[in-house]
């Protein structure tokens, strides 16, 4: 039924979805190889139990609270099975946390003693951009040279990247959001570092507007490359990875409105 489920859903569903909710099915352990009529509503309820004994985030077992629904509904809709077992779930809820409502950021200093480590272009440029702007990094990773205006310093977001999806290398699909489609305008620090990163581009042979800003011609970044090498800079500006031959200079000024 979930196999059948996720097929129709391919073409009602952004893949990065798809993806995520078969991510997901696969905490259900050995209850992912069962016949779906076979599976009880005391079995379900079992597991998420565990998992909230196990110290799991409430949103984890919430994601795969509403994944298992999906399917089961589903299947009740076309007549796979005669009842929907999460009927009678019982949700986890956790009256007597107290909820952290903090956004976590970094101040300009922060993130000046972090870029002032990363001594690769196409990353010091990708993570300016990201800082500077707020963008989510499959929007980022999205943007092609003709997205960017550096005579009006303005970037267009008009669609996002999806990696990590089976047998497709990347994906790129309208933004998340009709609001997420936008023009914003970028500080003169931020043009300027875009600009050097241009130029660089602009000598590679086949490039043109239509390449990635960050990628290779043809081919966004791979955000597996983006993460391990954001962890690697950070563990230097942390500490916790030792780098000898790398001296923290005069920090950068953040212009104001940055």
């Amino acid at each position: 039924a979930a196999d059948v489920y996720f097929n129709i859903m391919r073409n009602q569903r952004k893949a990065s979805t798809i993806e995520t909710d078969i991510k997901t099915l696969k905490l259900l352990g050995d209850i992912n190889n069962m016949q779906i009529d076979l599976i009880k509503s005391n079995t379900i309820q079992k597991l998420l139990y565990d998992m909230d004994k196990k110290g799991c985030s409430l949103s984890y077992i919430n994601k795969l609270y509403t994944t298992i629904g999906k399917i089961f509904k589903y299947a009740v809709k076309e007549n796979i099975i005669s009842e929907n077992p999460m009927d009678k779930i019982v949700k986890i809820t956790r009256p007597n946390d107290v909820k952290n409502d903090v956004i976590k950021f970094w101040t300009p200093t922060e993130f000046n003693i972090f870029i002032n480590l990363v001594d690769d272009l196409q990353y010091y440029t990708l993570f300016n951009f990201l800082y500077h702007t707020g963008c989510r990094k499959g929007e980022a990773l999205a943007l092609t040279w003709k997205d960017i205006d550096f005579h009006k310093k303005t970037f267009h977001i008009n669609k996002t990247c999806t990696q990590q999806i089976k047998g497709v290398p990347f994906m790129i699909t309208p933004p998340k959001t009709p609001n997420s489609n936008r023009t914003k305008r970028m500080s003169d620090k931020l043009t300027a570092i875009m600009q050097d990163w241009y130029d660089h581009c602009s000598n590679l042979y086949g490039f043109s507007d239509d390449c990635f800003v960050f990628g290779t011609l043809d081919r966004p970044l791979p955000t597996s490359n983006l993460e391990r090498h954001f962890k690697k800079y950070r563990g230097y500006a942390d500490g916790w990875i030792q780098r000898s031959n790398v001296k923290i200079g005069d920090l950068i000024e953040v212009e104001k409105g940055d």
